[in-house]
């Protein structure tokens, strides 16, 4: 492509690039005006308020005759000037702002824009943006002309460097060609520019002379930022090259930030256009100056300055490409340079001195706009001389250099080069003020209120000084970081981000390199411009319009500059870099630029498709005026605008964030207010974020504020979320949500609404109260979860993000790590076993992270997770190195094969996926019950787990695969409702990789492998098929007609199931969907009589029923895949590698028959019968020969100990010992073995079950009998077959009881034996069996003859033998057997069949050759007949299962309930029962532990059992009939359900207590089932009702009710409210009982003391407590313990150690007690929790509420509350005896706030019933009121004066003196209570001067008590 070319294709590229920026920049441009909403841009409220009444004032003929000067300012009074004193009004004359902030130039646009349009508004047809012909548009048209002319003109010098001719345009061909585009393409856009925009507003009934200006204002703001985009193409093609220049327009074009604010009528866009168009000026100036560049640049900066004062800074960019120019001029040489320095110099610092005073914020310092003027006019008669001196020395100098060059230089010439562009540069300044002031003439004629003006928006938005309501959201927000984090998301996409950033970095980087004059001057606007709006404190992301453009450019030419690397090409100035490191950045410039430009037209697009929805606004309203209750009152944030036709007055509406200074001096009052509105409305409606967002994001300065907002959100205050209104941006159904980011990416166009409604009332009393004292669990609700709430979730379930990412890359991971460890291992394996890693990834790191908690080495946490798989990495790390030369060949070499095995893994797993999306709910089946064993491993420490249907025990279930899925994914965070969906889709994802992969391994031909994926894994049989017919076609019977006349129906079935699929459906196919029967689907696996189940895999991976049997299936197919790796590879003699195939063997074998046991016996069977037949074909033991004496030789037998004993012994050793913590804890069910007398399958049943995967074998096994080595037919080995086949039959016809072929009567209980499918099959066994047994078979074929020997043998093996299990008798005695076992025989067998029919086709081209060439033909078209028939009727379920469980009737009732596709478990939950799916969640966030639950249960199951099912917790019992099996006796659920009912109905108060105390229940719940089931053993009592619940509510001191939604209410037992502190009994503990009662033991006295740790000696004491009886208690605090002594001081005894855990201390700093009870409170201090422990000493229990290190301690006598120093926190906690938070109050900081602290220690309360703190670090005295008013404050009279506070505590007399220790000044202060120091003491009644007092008691009868801390003893002082 030649230049003329390129050139027109980049014309083509850019006119494109402008239509798509031109059309999502005008789509949707009325958004608002078509749904009646008013704007809810603030600077569109302004700009509608100045101009939708104009009224434009002229002159008067006398005052025409005026100067012109007085007729400018006449003008400017009456229309423009701000008049304070007089608001706006509609109707006042001219276009009046609020202030001169705003920027009144693009008003005066928009009023000019606006009357052109009316000039040109025609009622009949609407009204244009553009109308020809007239003026404006014939000017239009001729710049078009122009532009073509100026194309043509370049191209014909392209075509005149090409040719080397000057040849007329006329005369040359080429020419002529290239001059149509060079005309149509500008028109084109021009039409593009006036057509196009009004094709997208879709007002066409606005009237531009009566309606508001703002659609006006939009389409001039759309224009700029379209034309901005021409602008920026120019800059880059300029600076760099034209591909840089496209990209740069591309990604402007689509940038969302760009796009969203070109939507709005504010002065960014428009800001940014001038910018980009003088920084264009300045850009051709520093490559060659030219005064039309000088004078259209100083013109664009002076409008950009008048539509912003922000672009003030552009004066810098022109001095700055006026030196780029000057000095770039090498002709006056170094003399030139010097004169250009002093000039530049100059006007450098008068450029820095305007900055210095376009910059300022304080008018009152002189330092504005008017003192710079006026500075350089007063001394103009020094500074003009100054000038004139230094134009003549450069004179001077010039003259000079001339004589020096012997007058061969003039000094004309070179002067006026000189100082020509320097008057050029003087004129641009002049054109620049008078454009600015054109566009502000109030900068001139009022500057004084305009620098006013500047500097109050200066105050607000750059410092911060006066946060706003609007900009309290910046108040913590980090300089620069946040502009990042906003401008990646969702200012723009992140690539094109990434990109931007980078490419200003690197243009920043190549000034210190190579970088050219346009690097410097782009990145010179550029960067400090970001820096600078990044750091004001308003960071608005709109600010970075201004500068965006340009910055896109720099990206852009990074892009280029990296996709036109040249790898092999030498670069000096990176001779390190090689080849390919130049590869990758090149790739990375091409594949990055695509994706940007991609990226970016997907979220541009996508973002414009929000104004296709009615404004969130508009919806909300209706929703409102639809559902509002008769009378009811709604409120609303006074800081929003109202919902559309609601209309609420502003006295009405609530103050959300607009009262901090309020909030903070009295909190009470604004508790009342908030409480008041509550109480007074009914709705409260939040109509964006920026009331609850900003108080939020601003805790601190809203304290009260953000605890009630934590309280509303999560339905407290009587308020429940009706309706979540947002409308976010969707890109292919994934929606983009901006809660976290700046609150403008949403607020204006798409907000979202939210709407409470009032479900509970509450007095205004009781709404202080719990705003005051909310519940503890509610401040552990986080901003981020608030914000983020999406519509159906529960506020504090926050979303999950990215769970299929997360899950796959984790897979992923652990792939990887295995396949490095099974890399040396598996050299049998055309994948070195790729196909199986992820499995074995999977079960190694959850084997590893289940062991070491089972063995209690580790309890499951994160750390353990850490640990496990830092130890895998290390040992792939060291298997690489090991073999890194044959690993990286196979993965150079065969890396094809390996992502094609991840491309088919990512398919199976996504159509599971997908399908499961459609009916995620964990329901049906025994769903719950699995559900409940997830759960119960993610709260699981140890293992096993405790049971949660049967509390007290751990699971006796083969929980194992439950464990394994949730290890993996319970470390990454993912929920376990997710992981249900994805976990198990994973599985059945896992399993198909596996089939294909031992399929491919086997025949090596791919078609044949998915042939056996099919089979395996999405084929249905033939009885399903039949049931099709029966339940969808209406046919009855299974006869041969009834099949064949239900083929073409069945066919037009599953045509509308795959057009369903697709998306191509109808409405008659929806329909026909919905009428599909669901017994279609269920009864296909209830087909075979006398089994609780016939599952095959495609059912179960359907169904999904997280259970045992298909947990196991992929890890059952990786033991088989290293079984055939075992077989084929050479015997190993290498001890390691032998020891490492083993290990992996042995886990997979374990993994297997810990997951499901009944995979036991074909594992088994098949390494021993496998290991059996390799010794057998590899050993000389078996050659035929008899066996000689020499084979017993100590070698031989050394040789039979290395193989076969060892490998096996191995494996079974690994397979059992690697799971010893598992079988030790598990009782299996199982009795013994049973022979079948009884309930066989009939023949009929068994072929219509197997014929599809019996066919091939059968025909396989008949070929082999009659077939000899040399592939032709043997009739003697015919008629050998035939007769034992016979005789095979006929003894079984002898032994079965009943009709062989038909079906005994379901569920007959005399069901008749019949062994008619054994005679009838068993040949075929022994032929594959005998097979196995050939030596010269290839490996392939022998483990293929092992799968049907497994797979027929199970088949023929469950109708001899079943397993006897407890409480199943005939006929239902093999329910498990079947199916259990079927379920292994089906994949056995698929494999094998489908290899087998390879096989088959091979054999009929070797018989073709002694039959004939007919037979040829024949024999493969009776095949392919044979096979059709026997599969077809599989297929129908393939298609039509996934519609009957996801589209049918009963679907949508059940699993495919909800908002679908989704991967929640519990969406159907959210759907039926919302109120159950809120306090689920609310127990999976907030309840931590395992405590135990009560719910209702009855003998019949159902649906009951949620809350133990989903949240783990175990339950006093779930489901009785599964609760009995794996307790293995009934009498222990009888008992359960009699206690379970007695404690929901029961009103004695102590049989309650009992039963609550033998089962340790913690928490009770009351919901829909609670309320609605029927009681009694048959269902025959009435439910409980809504009497239950006033039942329990009735007995509160038991019950306390801790969470309620309008459907389900949990209560707190009163155990558990003990338990806060540990409690593990009733109440009756806390009697007190005299410590007199424990018998004393020997030590020092009290007053003794001395330094130890023996009894009675100290180590730091500090407080103490005295009971009635006058036993003291002391907090002994480095010996972690607390110390008893008597009323005489004698020692008594002690409680507490070292540690962390029950009856364990941690420095202890003070104690407390309850009067009433003698329970003891100690601040456990580096534990971080209070200890309660009873008058003896007994450990009761202990609380956390987030302490750090608390010191004070201290009980309230008169509301029995505790009053705690949370010392780390600066702040005072207060709780009830039970551990429930009351309040909180206190921040860190001094001065003379209430609340303010630093580090408080000590607390005592007052007689009075005050409370008196040391606030340590600030040295003073507070005292508080009991709900935290301040009473009054004192410094602490110290003489110490170091630096930092000290450690003093604190005690009152019964007289109302406080008694203060100073461990400094070692004394004790006594003072008034009005804070008057009384006394110092400073020793002991003894006379003994004290050291370090540190803890102090006052007892009743005013005696004083302190332990000093330095004589380690205690002493009394008064």
């Amino acid at each position: 492509m030649n230049s003329a070319q390129k050139r027109v294709f980049s014309s083509l590229l850019l006119l494109l690039i402008f239509t798509v920026g031109l059309a999502l920049r005008f789509y949707g441009l009325d958004w608002g005006f078509k749904d009646g909403v008013y704007s809810q841009h603030p600077d569109e409220w302004h700009y509608d308020s100045c101009a939708t009444h104009m009224n434009p004032q002229g002159l008067t003929a006398e005052e025409r005759r005026l100067p012109w000067r007085d007729q400018l300012r006449l003008l400017y009074e009456r229309n423009l000037k701000v008049e304070p004193q007089q608001p706006y009004t509609a109707g006042s004359p001219g276009l009046r702002p609020v202030n001169y902030n705003y920027g009144t130039f693009p008003l005066h646009l928009y009023w000019l824009y606006r009357n052109y349009l009316v000039r040109h508004f025609h009622p009949e047809t609407g009204w244009t943006l553009l109308a020809f012909p007239d003026g404006l548009s014939l000017a239009l048209l001729a710049f078009a002309l122009y532009l073509g002319l100026r194309m043509y003109l370049a191209l014909s010098r392209d075509l005149r460097d090409l040719d080397h001719r000057r040849i007329p345009w006329y005369q040359d061909e080429q020419r002529l060609l290239f001059f149509f585009p060079c005309l149509i393409i500008p028109v084109t856009g021009l039409v593009l520019a006036a057509v196009l925009p009004t094709k997208l507003v879709q007002s066409t009934q606005y009237n531009p002379a009566t309606s508001s200006i703002l659609l006006v204002g939009r389409v001039a703001t759309a224009y700029a930022g379209a034309f901005t985009i021409l602008l920026v193409y120019l800059i880059g093609r300029d600076a760099y090259n034209r591909t840089a220049g496209l990209l740069a327009a591309a990604m402007l074009a689509t940038a969302m930030l760009h796009v969203q604010t070109s939507h709005f009528a504010t002065t960014d866009v428009i800001l940014g256009f001038w910018t980009t168009a003088a920084v264009y000026c300045y850009l051709k100036i520093s490559q060659k100056p030219r005064l039309g560049w000088y004078l259209l640049g100083g013109v664009c900066a002076g409008f950009a300055v008048a539509t912003k004062w922000s672009g003030v800074t552009l004066p810098g960019i022109l001095l700055l490409a006026h030196a780029i120019a000057t000095w770039g001029d090498e002709r006056e040489g170094k003399t030139g340079r010097w004169i250009h320095t002093a000039w530049l110099a100059i006007a450098g610092l008068v450029l820095l001195h305007f900055f210095k005073a376009a910059g300022s914020n304080d008018p009152p310092l002189n330092v504005t706009l008017a003192a710079f003027r006026d500075f350089y006019w007063g001394w103009k008669r020094v500074i003009l001389p100054a000038l004139f001196l230094l134009f003549a020395a450069s004179i001077y100098l010039l003259i000079l250099r001339k004589r020096w060059h012997g007058g061969r230089m003039g000094w004309f010439l070179p002067a006026a080069r000189i100082y020509t562009p320097w008057l050029w540069l003087l004129l641009a300044i002049l054109a620049g003020l008078a454009a600015f002031l054109i566009g502000q003439p109030m900068a001139y004629f009022d500057a004084e209120a305009f620098a006013r003006d500047i500097a109050a928006q200066s105050r607000m938005h750059t410092t911060g000084e006066t946060p706003m309501v609007f900009t309290q959201q910046y108040l913590h927000t980090t300089p620069v970081f946040y502009t990042l984090d906003n401008l990646f998301y969702p200012s723009l996409d992140w690539i094109t981000a990434f990109f931007t950033v980078a490419g200003c970095l690197a243009a920043l980087g190549r000034l210190f390199t190579k970088g050219n004059a346009s690097d410097l001057l782009l990145a010179a606007w550029v960067i400090p411009s970001f820096l600078m709006y990044s750091c004001f404190h308003s960071k608005f992301p709109r600010y970075l319009d201004a500068i965006l453009p340009v910055m896109l450019v720099l990206g852009g030419r990074l892009i280029a500059e990296l996709a036109s690397i040249q790898p092999y090409f030498y670069n000096p100035a990176f001779p390190r870099i090689g080849p390919g490191w130049k590869k990758s950045a090149k790739y990375a410039g091409i594949l990055g630029g695509a994706l940007a430009l991609l990226c970016g037209l997907v979220y541009g697009t996508a973002y414009v498709r929000i104004y296709d929805q009615p404004h969130t606004l508009v919806t909300a309203g209706k929703i409102i005026q639809e559902n509002r209750r008769p009378g009811s009152k709604i409120t609303q944030n006074n800081w929003d605008n109202g919902l559309f036709g609601v209309h609420i007055e502003s006295r009405d509406q609530i103050g959300i964030h607009d009262r901090p200074e309020e909030e903070l001096r009295d909190p009470a009052a604004r508790v009342r207010y908030l409480a008041q509105y509550l109480a007074t409305y009914d709705y409260i409606v939040f109509p964006s974020k920026r009331g609850y967002g900003t108080v939020l994001q601003n805790p601190e300065r809203f304290p009260i504020t953000t605890q009630f907002l934590q309280a509303l959100f999560t339905g407290q205050l009587g308020f429940k979320i009706a309706a979540v209104i947002t409308n976010p941006v969707r890109i292919f159904g994934w929606e983009l949500h901006a809660d976290l980011e700046d609150e403008t990416a949403r607020i204006y166009d798409h907000p979202k609404v939210i709407i409470f409604e009032k479900f509970q009332k509450f007095t205004q009393e009781q709404l202080e109260s719990l705003i005051w004292s909310p519940p503890a669990w509610i401040t552990r609700i986080t901003p981020r979860e608030i914000l983020t709430l999406r519509d159906g979730h529960p506020v504090y379930e926050p979303p999950v993000s990215f769970p299929l990412l997360r899950w796959w890359l984790f897979l992923e991971g652990l792939g990887a790590l295995a396949f490095v460890l099974l890399f040396p291992l598996c050299s049998a394996l055309p994948d070195r076993g790729f196909g199986l890693s992820k499995i074995v990834g999977l079960a190694l790191f959850s084997w590893m992270s289940w062991f070491l908690a089972s063995v209690g080495f580790l309890k499951v946490s994160a750390l353990l997770g850490l640990l496990v798989l830092g130890f895998l990495l290390i040992l792939a790390v060291l298997s690489a190195r090991i073999h890194q030369d044959s690993l990286r060949q196979f993965l150079a070499s065969k890396w094809p094969r390996l992502a094609a095995l991840e491309i088919l893994f990512l398919v199976f797993w996504g159509i599971f996926l997908v399908i499961r999306a459609y009916h995620p709910g964990a329901i049906g089946g025994e769903k719950p019950m699995n559900m409940a064993f997830i759960n119960a491993v993610y709260r699981a420490e140890t293992f096993p787990p405790e049971d949660p249907w049967a509390l007290g025990h751990p699971i006796n279930y083969y929980y194992y695969g439950h464990a394994i899925l949730a290890l993996a994914g319970r470390f990454i965070g993912l929920p376990a409702e997710y992981l249900f969906n994805i976990g198990g889709t994973t599985i059945s994802g896992l399993t198909a990789l596996a089939v294909f992969s031992l399929a491919w391994l086997l025949c090596r031909r791919t078609f044949i492998a998915f042939l056996a994926t099919y089979l395996a894994c999405f084929a249905g049989h033939f009885l399903s098929y039949l049931n099709l017919i029966r339940y969808e076609l209406n046919e009855t019977g299974g006869s041969i007609r009834s099949v064949i006349s239900s083929i073409v129906p069945t066919l037009q079935l599953m045509a509308g199931c795959l057009r369903h699929y697709l998306g191509l459906s109808t409405p008659e196919i929806e329909q026909r969907l919905r009428d599909l029967r669901y017994d279609t689907f269920w009864e296909s696996s209830r087909v075979i009589p006398h089994t609780v189940a016939n599952e095959f895999p495609y059912w179960t991976h359907l169904f999904l029923d997280f259970h045992a049997h298909m947990l196991v299936m992929p890890f059952t197919f990786a033991f088989v895949i290293l079984l055939y790796n075992y077989f084929a590879r050479p015997r190993e003699e290498k001890p390691g590698a032998v020891l490492g195939l083993s290990f992996f063997m042995g886990l997979l074998f374990g993994t297997a028959i810990c997951a499901n046991t009944w995979d036991l016996p074909a594992l088994a069977i098949a390494f021993l019968l496998i290991t059996a037949v390799k010794f057998y074909r590899e050993s000389g033991w078996f050659g035929g020969a008899p066996v000689r004496p020499r084979i017993l030789c100590p070698e031989s037998l050394q040789a039979v100990f290395r193989f076969p004993l060892a490998p096996v012994a191995l494996v079974f050793l690994f397979g059992i010992g690697l799971f010893l913590p598992f079988y030790s804890n598990f009782i299996s069910r199982v009795s013994s073995v049973g022979i079948m007398t009884e309930g066989s399958t009939a023949v009929r049943t068994y072929l219509g079950f197997w014929i599809h995967l019996l066919t091939p074998l059968m025909i396989t096994a008949i070929l082999l009998a009659v077939l000899r080595q040399d592939g032709r037919v043997s009739l003697p080995r015919g008629i050998l077959f035939v007769s034992f086949f016979m005789l095979s039959v006929a003894l079984a016809l002898l032994i079965t009881r009943a009709n062989p072929f038909g079906f005994p009567p379901p569920r007959d209980p005399a069901a008749p034996l019949n062994y008619s499918v054994v005679g009838l099959f068993l040949p075929f066994f022994l032929v594959f069996f005998l097979r196995l047994w050939q030596k010269e078979q290839s490996h392939n074929f022998v483990f293929t003859c092992l799968l049907a020997v497994l797979g027929l043998g199970l088949s023929l093996g469950i109708e001899i033998f079943y397993i006897q299990e407890p409480g199943w008798g005939p006929p239902s005695h093999r329910w498990n057997t079947v199916f259990k076992f079927n379920l292994q025989v089906w994949h056995y067998l698929s494999i094998a069949a489908a290899i087998s029919c390879w096989w088959i086709w091979g054999q009929i081209k070797t018989l073709s050759a002694t039959l004939g060439r007919g037979f040829h033909y024949a024999g493969k078209t009776g095949f392919v007949l044979v096979m059709t028939a026997v599969l077809f009727p599989a297929l129908p379920f393939t298609l039509i299962a996934p519609a009957v469980i996801t589209a049918s009737y009963r679907a949508i009732s059940g699993e495919a309930q909800g908002r679908l596709p989704a991967l929640d478990g519990l969406e159907y939950l959210r759907a039926q029962n919302y109120g159950a799916y809120e306090a689920v969640q609310w127990i999976n966030r907030f309840v931590e532990g395992k405590p135990r639950i009560v719910e209702w249960a009855d003998k019949h199951g159902g649906n009951h059992a949620r809350f133990s099912s989903y949240t783990g917790l175990p339950a006093l019992i779930g489901w009785p009939h599964h609760t009995r099996e794996r307790l293995h006796y009934m009498d222990a659920v009888n008992p359960r359900l009699v206690a379970l009912d007695r404690i929901y109905t029961s009103t004695n108060r102590d049989e309650i207590h009992r039963y609550l105390g033998e089962y340790q229940i913690d928490y009770l719940v009351f919901g829909e089932i609670e309320r609605l089931s029927p009681r009694g053993d048959q269902n025959d009592r009435p439910p409980l009702g809504e009497a239950g619940l006033k039942h329990l509510e009735d007995f509160g001191d038991i019950f306390h009710l801790i969470y309620r939604n309008p459907d389900t209410s949990i209560f707190q037992t009163s155990r558990s409210l003990n338990r806060a502190y540990g409690l593990r009994t009733q109440t009756e503990s806390a009697v007190q009982v005299p410590p007199a009662m424990r018998p004393p033991e020997t030590g020092r006295g009290l007053f003794e003391g001395g330094r130890g740790s023996g009894n009675g000696e100290f180590q730091e004491p500090r407080g103490l407590i005295q009971d009635a009886t006058g036993f003291f208690y002391v907090a002994d605090t480095r010996n972690h313990r607390i110390q008893v002594f008597q009323p005489d001081g004698a020692y008594a005894w002690q409680v507490g150690t070292e540690g962390a855990r029950e009856g364990e201390l941690k420095e202890p700093n003070d104690v407390a007690l309850d009067p009433q009870t003698g329970n003891l409170f100690i601040a456990d201090t580096w534990n971080h929790r209070v200890v309660l422990i009873d008058s003896r000493g007994t450990f009761l229990g202990a609380t956390q509420a987030n302490f750090f290190g608390p010191r004070g301690i201290a009980f309230h006598p008169q509301n029995r509350l505790l009053y705690l120093t949370d010392t780390g926190n600066h702040r005072v906690v207060v709780m009830t005896p039970e551990g429930i938070i009351q309040q909180r109050w206190g921040k860190p900081g001094g001065g003379s706030e209430d609340d303010a602290f630093r580090e408080p220690v000590g607390i005592d309360v007052t007689p009075d019933g005050n409370v008196v703190i040391v606030d340590s670090l600030n040295r003073r005295v507070k005292i508080y009121a009991p709900r935290g008013e301040l009473l009054n404050t004192w410094p602490i009279q110290t003489t110490w004066e170091g630096n930092g506070g000290f450690e003093g505590h604190v005690a009152c007399l019964p007289d109302g003196t406080i008694a203060l220790t100073d461990p400094k000044e070692g004394s004790v202060h006594l003072y008034t209570g009005d804070g008057e120091l009384r006394e110092k003491i400073q020793a002991d009644r003894t006379g003994r001067k004290l050291v370090q007092p540190i803890g102090i008691l006052a007892n009743p009868d005013g005696c004083l008590y302190v332990t000093d801390m330095q004589r380690s003893q205690a002493a009394r002082i008064k």
